[in-house]
């Protein structure tokens, strides 16, 4: 199984790595940065409408962009 990785985006450009795992392939990575970005909405500091999260894959190459 491919690796993903999980990186928070705020507006001003810095980054954040959240998370890392392995999973069968993108549609699961997908879905797998919905559940990091409820669980990280619950915390301070992850508030900002314009937050993104950027999943990578092991290449280092986004395969989705989406707003928290």
């Amino acid at each position: 199984m491919p690796w993903y990785f999980f990186v928070a985006q705020w507006p001003d450009g810095r980054l954040n790595e959240v998370g890392t795992t392995r999973l069968s392939d993108h549609e699961m990575a997908r879905r797998y940065a919905h559940l990091i970005i409820k669980e990280l909405r619950q915390r301070p500091g992850y508030h900002d409408p314009e937050l993104k999260m950027i999943v990578k894959d092991g290449n280092g190459d986004a395969i989705h962009i989406m707003p928290f």
